[in-house]
């Protein structure tokens, strides 16, 4: 337990490079030139998300980003799935979940400190009773894309910052 709130709070405080965590939960951190501004901007427009997230087909959501609006991701391999903004910090973190049978897929993203430049952070977490095999068959998959997903936004941001 104390070796878990350990890795917690260095997935929180820390931007290291690489994909870090296990199957069931990991994270990336990912350090640019882009204003954290112009980062916010693309991770809130959900119609955009595949511009930098080449593992989503379409991404849509009717509301207006904020918490409890709800949206459906349609994957390049796999089935639609809705989803719905469980946290919302403007300007500094947001959540999704996506409920799963008998488990839940969030993502969380967030800034971090870090000196040289915008620190961003996308962390994946299955939980419930079926998150195991959720976490074997899908997490691999989505940790092989992060860095991609990561370096693809950071890219887009730093094209608009001013």
């Amino acid at each position: 337990m104390l070796a878990l709130a350990a890795l917690l709070a260095l997935a929180t405080t820390a931007c290291t490079p690489g994909v870090h965590g296990n199957d069931e939960h990991f994270w990336h951190c990912h350090v640019t030139s882009a204003a954290p501004e112009s980062v916010w901007a693309r991770w809130i427009d959900v119609d955009d998300w595949p511009a930098w997230d080449r593992e989503l087909r379409e991404a849509t959501m009717k509301d207006a980003i904020g918490a409890g609006a709800r949206g459906v991701l349609r994957p390049r391999r796999g089935p639609r799935a809705k989803f719905e903004i469980t946290m919302w910090q403007p300007q500094s973190r947001y959540a999704f979940t996506t409920r799963l049978p008998f488990a839940t897929l969030t993502v969380t993203r967030y800034f971090v400190p870090h000196p040289d430049g915008t620190a961003f952070v996308h962390e994946v977490r299955f939980e419930g009773a079926a998150r195991k095999g959720f976490a074997k068959r899908y997490g691999p998959q989505f940790r092989a894309a992060l860095p991609g997903v990561m370096a693809a936004l950071a890219a887009l941001a730093e094209g608009e910052s001013p």
